[in-house]
Order: structure tokens, then sequence, then C-alpha cells
């Protein structure tokens, strides 16, 4: 088994062995090189071409939960973390960006306070940029200033037959997530 990057001949890294395991420690184009010399002296050989990539940073949203409410005027307070393969933890403000669907860039860096929002449902994106420019990101819709979220069974695409009893059923949360009392339900 030969291994060779860029213009560098192949260096021997293996042999004696059908398998072998090697940690590439740098991005760029890798040809392996195989050769196997068999009980006639012949030799046969085949090669492959491996790119070894720069992986983009596993980004999570630790705040505010998906599909939190807010009452209006209330401050949100956006949480997330951001890990690189190559980077590490990725805390600079620089490198971490929050979006909002209905009102764009909110600011950058983690945690971030925002003091109020516009009304509505907001897909929120946490960004994050590691060294070499490669872009992570994690998303989740919140609900600012909005009112009360309904959702009820059986779900419209049900099939029921006639002659069949019916069970309904609801929920509901204000629009700061307090689920609704069923007594107001009408």
């Amino acid at each position: 088994w030969y291994i060779a990057t860029g213009s560098a001949l192949p260096g021997l890294i293996a042999s004696n062995t059908a398998e072998f395991s090697y940690f590439f420690t740098a991005r760029g184009s890798y040809t392996v090189l195989l050769a196997c010399t068999d009980a006639s002296d012949a030799t046969a050989t085949a090669t492959r071409e491996i790119t070894i990539l720069n992986a983009l940073p596993v980004v999570s949203i630790t705040e505010p939960g998906a599909g939190q409410g807010f009452l209006g005027g209330t401050e949100v307070r956006f949480a997330g973390v951001a890990t690189d393969f190559e980077d590490g933890d990725i805390e600079d403000a620089d490198q971490l960006g929050w979006l909002s669907s209905i009102e764009g860039f909110l600011g950058s860096g983690t945690p971030l306070l925002i003091p109020i929002l516009e009304r509505g449902e907001h897909l929120i994106t946490f960004l994050a940029v590691d060294s070499d420019g490669a872009v992570g990101s994690a998303s989740i819709n919140i609900f600012y200033d909005m009112p009360a979220r309904l959702a009820f069974w059986p779900e419209h695409t049900g099939v029921i037959f006639a002659g069949s009893n019916v069970d309904f059923k609801a929920i509901g949360t204000d629009t700061d997530n307090t689920p609704l009392d069923p007594a107001s339900f009408r």
C-alpha cells in the first residue's frame, strides 16, 4: 500500500496485509496505490484517488427551544454551540451569527439577547464558520407575539367510514407556551 499527495512520489504505508487504516492529517487529493505480486512473480496494481475535505462545523441551538412562543415585549435569549472537526469548539463571536426570516441578521456570538422582535413566526438560523470558511447551520421556528396555536385530531388526511364514531382531541398553547385550558375550547 502506497499513498502519494500532489506531485510527491508514493510512500510505502503498509505491506503484507490486505487491509490497513490511515489517518489523513491534511485536506487535499491523494493517490492510493496497491501492488501485489503473486507466486509466479506477476505484479498487479490498482489506484484510487481520494479527496480529503474540510468538515462543516456541527451546530446546534440550545436556546430557545424549537416552537417556543414569547409574549410581545419579551427579551429573547439565543444560545448555541458549534464544533468543528478540524478547529474544535468555535467560540469567536466573529465566526457565529444569528438570522431571522423576518428581521434578517440579528447579531453575532452566543449567547445573544434581543430585547424585542417583530410579531410573527420566525425561522431562526444559527451559523458557524470554521477557519477555512466552511459554514454549518441549525434552524428552529419560534413564535413572537402571536395568538394561540391550536391543533386537533383526527388529521385532515384521515379516512373515516360512514357509521363510525369519530373521536376528536384538541391541544393548544398561548403565545408564551402556556397550555390552553380545555374549558376555553368551543
